[in-house]
């Protein structure tokens, strides 16, 4: 028990140990960087769904613009949003 009180702590109000990295330090920025992580997933699938989108709505002659087969525009409108 004593650990986990140890590593819930706010590393802003315990002090170093043997002038060391503090375990603390870990689990206190744990919240923050899962948000950010979160965040930018989502800005990613976002990104996916609007260029899927704009693939889609391409005519043939957009399609051989960029080089890409209407087979390929199709598989790639097909993925879902989480898959690159």
């Amino acid at each position: 028990m004593a650990l986990l009180d140890e590593l819930f702590q706010d590393p802003r109000t315990t002090r170093a140990v043997d002038g060391g990295f503090h375990r603390a330090s870990l689990l206190w920025n744990l919240p923050s960087t899962m948000m950010v992580r979160a965040i930018a997933d989502l800005v990613t699938w976002q990104k996916r769904l609007e260029t899927r989108d704009t693939l889609a709505a391409m005519d043939q002659s957009r399609l051989d613009d960029i080089g890409m087969s209407s087979a390929a525009r199709d598989r790639e409108v097909a993925k879902p949003f989480w898959r690159d």
